[in-house]
């Protein structure tokens, strides 16, 4: 979940570094604990198809790029953070008020 994302091009760089490469820009560290410290059999080569990533979408401008925010391959969810949306609209303490933004 990457937090923040306020356009296509800041979630096709979240996707990115979710992915190794070619096909992103994650580091390949071979003994950590998602690698099950070096004995997972084809780690690398298959751990791109099994990533999820979800992009928050926290403030109003966010909500302007929202199509081509989700059209961003590699995106599997959108998560409206509705405290935060609230208060970059001016209403600190009142979730509700994200809820009153057209998209």
């Amino acid at each position: 979940m990457f937090p923040f994302v306020q356009s296509a091009d800041e979630a096709r760089r979240a996707v990115a570094a979710t992915r190794y490469p070619p096909e992103g820009i994650r580091g390949m560290a071979g003994t950590t604990r998602a690698t099950r410290f070096g004995t997972t059999p084809n780690y690398y080569r298959t751990a791109n198809q099994n990533i999820v990533v979800i992009v928050q979408i926290e403030t109003p401008q966010a909500i302007e790029q929202i199509d081509s925010i989700a059209g961003v391959d590699g995106i599997d969810a959108l998560f409206v953070g509705p405290n935060d949306l609230s208060a970059a609209i001016g209403h600190i303490g009142d979730s509700d008020a994200g809820a009153q933004i057209d998209s």
